[in-house]
């Protein structure tokens, strides 16, 4: 599909929906690549959309490299609440070491001494991503608050120390325990972006075109293109972090502190 056309499916986080979203009896799919990491978002059915406003949301499955992702993207305190409840269900054996990959977007400054707030925060736990739009949000939950200071959940990123910085200063939320994913590695990697620790530690090309970094995302309707590249960047800290910090690798030497991961050495507690 043509990047002309990625742009013309919309997610609406409003009671007015595109004319590109599916209805509620089916579900529509849309490839976003032929590559080898090639990404197939397809819109599931929404069984609460209605009229009002703290119900709408969108619910999509990213496939990337073989994993899917199911993605919810809102802006209502009520479905970030429903998230999240879920996920303590989902994981009741991980509560006091629950590992989740965070990141966030925001409308790029191009004016000096002007810094655009937070618009997107993205959570990622195994194969499920929540997308909230804080910058559209009716208002924050306290169970997102719970959420980010529980102690006993290790928030995992790529230069994660500068976004929990952001959410504060932006929003009052605070991320009581978070790990940088680049203090787990050799110093090969200490200067690496998502991409590269992507490829080094899981093997996965990831494109991250300037269109997209660069983009509006404080849009109330994000495009294909946008839920995409926020539930991969959500979901490749996660798998990063999982790979690092759960020590499946093998020994690189005798020396236990140095494990080998796709060439490089990772530091190993």
């Amino acid at each position: 599909m043509s990047s002309s056309s990625w742009s013309s499916t919309k997610i609406s986080s409003s009671s007015s929906w595109s004319s590109t979203n599916m209805s509620s009896s089916s579900s529509s799919s849309t490839n976003i690549s032929s590559s080898p990491s090639s990404i197939t978002i397809i819109q599931q059915p929404n069984p609460t959309q209605s009229n009002d406003y703290e119900t709408i949301h969108d619910i999509f499955t990213v496939t990337f490299y073989g994993h899917e992702i199911l993605t919810t993207v809102t802006s209502s305190s009520s479905i970030v609440t429903n998230w999240i409840s879920e996920t303590l269900q989902i994981h009741p054996q991980k509560l006091t070491n629950l590992l989740i990959g965070l990141d966030i977007e925001w409308r790029p400054n191009f004016q000096r001494n002007v810094e655009n707030p937070v618009a997107l925060l993205q959570l990622c736990i195994n194969n499920r991503c929540l997308i909230f739009q804080l910058i559209h949000a009716d208002h924050i939950p306290k169970t997102l608050f719970d959420f980010l200071l529980n102690p006993n959940f290790n928030f995992v990123g790529v230069g994660i120390e500068e976004d929990v910085e952001k959410l504060l200063l932006d929003y009052e939320l605070k991320v009581e325990h978070f790990t940088d994913l680049r203090v787990l590695v050799g110093k090969e990697l200490k200067g690496a972006g998502l991409r590269g620790m992507a490829n080094a530690v899981l093997g996965f090309d990831v494109e991250k075109p300037k269109r997209i970094t660069m983009s509006r995302w404080d849009s109330s309707w994000l495009t294909v293109d946008q839920v995409r590249y926020a539930c991969v960047d959500a979901y490749l800290s996660f798998a990063i972090g999982k790979k690092l910090i759960t020590g499946k690798v093998k020994k690189k030497t005798q020396d236990s502190s140095l494990v080998k991961v796709g060439g490089i050495q990772i530091l190993n507690g």
